[in-house]
Order: structure tokens, then C-alpha cells, then sequence
């Protein structure tokens, strides 16, 4: 199936029996502990922490949303009936008739409901948890961060870490040739910053940021 949105996807996995709503947990280490265990179970949930310690409710996380069979599948259109070798088959043939869904301009979109600029830009809104003990900071993941190319207006979206630094600065961990380190040093060989733009999905907000890396 083809889901609209962050929000259509967590009310299916609700459907379905795929998800567990945790109210109360601590972005210290507790989140990360909870994420942990519930990626061991058998029949590992998503997991959708709500009413955070520090934070108003609807300032959700949700995390191992596709580490189980059936998400996997949920998200790629392959049956759950096939097996492993079929369904990497469907999808091979799937993939060769591919055709890009064109862009639709809107007005007023989701991601417009909350904009913030200049100083009153404050990322410590969001809740950034503290995963393991001895990390150096906070971190939020399974970003959609949107670069483009500044010679052949290529655009790439990929998914990486961010570590929380302060108030408005973060830093960003991008392996070594992956599309967007190869565009951002593109920028930086013409001595300029590389804009970019990363997209955290809210089951209540939308919230876009843009900057440099």
C-alpha cells in the first residue's frame, strides 16, 4: 500500500498489532533501553514514545519501525505471504517498472504549520535522546536530509545521524562517499557552505530546518 504520510503509517501499524505506545520514558538512555529490548523480541513492535519526561505531549519518537518482517514489507509492497528469495524477486521486477511520481505544488502544506526563524530557532524543543552511556551527546536519526548538487542539480535525500550540540547547532555524520558527503565538499572545494534541508517526521507537527553542514 502507498501511505500518505507519517501519520497514515502509524495508525496501520496500530491496525495491525505492530505497535506499542510508551507514555513517560526519559530521552536519557531510557528510550534507547526501551528501543533495545523491544528490537530482541520475537515479534519485535514499533515502538511510539508519547508524553516524554521534559516535553508536551505529541512530541513523539518512534523507533524500530521497520525492524520486523512484516513493517519490512508493509513499507515495499511485497507480500507477506512470499518467501525471503520471492520476495527480493517481486521487488527486482518491481524496480524495473519503476516510474517517478511527479511533484504536486501546494499551498499551505503540513510542514508550514510550525516555522521558526533567526533566534527563536531552538532545537532542544524536539526530544533528542541519549542512546547509549557513553555516547558524547544526544542524537536523532532516519532523518530525511535533501541536498543538491551544485553542478548538475542533482538531488539527493539520504538519511543520516545528527548530533545535538546546542540551542541551533548540530553536526552531522555522513560516511565517506555516500551522495552527501560528495555534494557538500563540492560546496566546500568552491569554498561555500552546502545548504541543505532535513525533514523530521512529527505524528502531530512537521517540522522542516534548513542551514549549512
Amino acid at each position: 500500500m502507498i501511505f500518505s504520510d507519517l501519520r497514515h503509517y502509524i495508525s496501520t501499524l496500530e491496525e495491525l498489532d505492530q505497535l506499542k505506545v510508551i507514555e513517560g520514558a526519559s530521552c536519557n538512555l531510557e528510550i534507547g533501553a526501551i528501543t533495545e529490548i523491544a528490537a530482541f523480541r520475537k515479534k519485535c513492535p514499533a515502538v511510539l514514545f508519547d508524553s516524554i519526561q521534559g516535553f508536551e505531549k505529541g512530541y513523539r519518537i518512534l523507533t524500530n519501525f521497520l525492524s520486523n518482517r512484516t513493517r519490512e514489507r508493509l513499507v515495499f509492497g511485497v507480500s507477506n505471504d512470499l518467501t525471503d528469495p520471492e520476495a527480493v524477486f517481486h521487488w527486482k521486477n518491481k524496480l524495473k517498472e519503476f516510474v517517478p511520481v511527479e511533484p504536486v505544488e501546494v499551498q499551505n502544506p503540513p510542514v508550514k504549520e510550525n516555522v521558526l526563524l533567526g533566534s527563536d530557532v531552538d532545537l532542544m524543543r524536539f526530544p533528542w535522546p541519549k542512546w547509549h552511556q557513553r555516547d558524547g551527546s544526544p542524537y536523532i536519526c532516519a532523518t530525511s536530509s535533501v541536498t543538491r548538487d551544485p553542478e548538475s542539480g542533482f538531488v539527493n535525500v539520504g538519511s543520516y545521524r545528527f548530533m545535538l550540540l546546542g540551542k541551533n547547532k548540530i553536526v552531522a555524520h555522513i560516511g565517506s562517499g555516500h551522495h552527501g558527503d560528495v555534494i557538500r565538499k563540492k560546496y566546500w572545494a568552491k569554498g561555500k557552505p552546502c545548504p541543505w534541508r532535513f525533514s523530521w517526521g512529527k505524528s502531530r507537527r512537521s517540522w522542516s530546518r534548513r542551514g549549512p553542514i
